[in-house]
């Protein structure tokens, strides 16, 4: 989340203000419950600040579970689900409910679009590519075949520069593949692909 924050977003912002683009698409691919969805949403609106409004950013997150994407709709955890989320954070997007549960306020809700999807699924719908694509601790269930063909349509999917975030236990290495290695479990799509 760091780098997300600290060079990920904001190069992929300032790239597109350059451009005289305000169009910002992010996907959370293997969203399960929706706590790491509503985590890049915050961030992105803090990124952007006052500007938000004027962009079209919203984040695109998708799941194989009905089961957990019923959970991540409705935004509601425990406090120990939530625990590590920063109290600035905390403040400005979550509410205590009677019961003791938190809930991610309606604004945050509304700018995640929540829906099932199959990373197997032999196409992928998507209109426009992703700037940013975020896939952690998905791909550790896949055999290496099914990973390389997860990682093609990424790359297919991703905009030159773009970003793919992958969990810490799962690697695409650091030479000769589609993207470009920048550190463990983040990867770059060179600006020429």
């Amino acid at each position: 989340f760091d780098f997300f924050l600290d060079r990920a977003l904001p190069e992929t912002v300032e790239r597109l203000r350059s451009r005289g683009e305000k169009d910002l698409r992010v996907w959370c691919a293997g969203c399960s419950s929706g706590e790491e969805a509503y985590m890049l949403m915050m961030l992105m609106m803090e990124c952007l600040g006052k500007d938000y409004s004027s962009w079209n950013a919203g984040l695109l997150a998708t799941d194989i579970s009905d089961r957990v994407l019923t959970v991540a709709r409705n935004g509601i955890y425990s406090e120990e689900r939530i625990a590590s989320l920063p109290d600035h954070l905390r403040k400005r997007y979550v509410t205590r409910l009677a019961d003791g549960s938190w809930r991610m306020n309606d604004r945050l809700r509304a700018e995640i679009t929540f829906r099932r999807f199959n990373l197997m699924n032999a196409v992928y719908p998507f209109k426009k590519p992703f700037h940013i694509i975020f896939c952690r601790n998905v791909m550790i269930y896949f055999d290496e075949q099914d990973k390389k063909r997860v990682v093609e349509k990424f790359h297919g999917l991703t905009e030159p520069e773009g970003f793919l975030f992958i969990g810490h236990s799962e690697t695409l290495g650091r030479k000769g593949g589609l993207y470009q290695y920048i550190k463990p479990a983040i990867y770059q799509k060179s600006e020429a692909a």
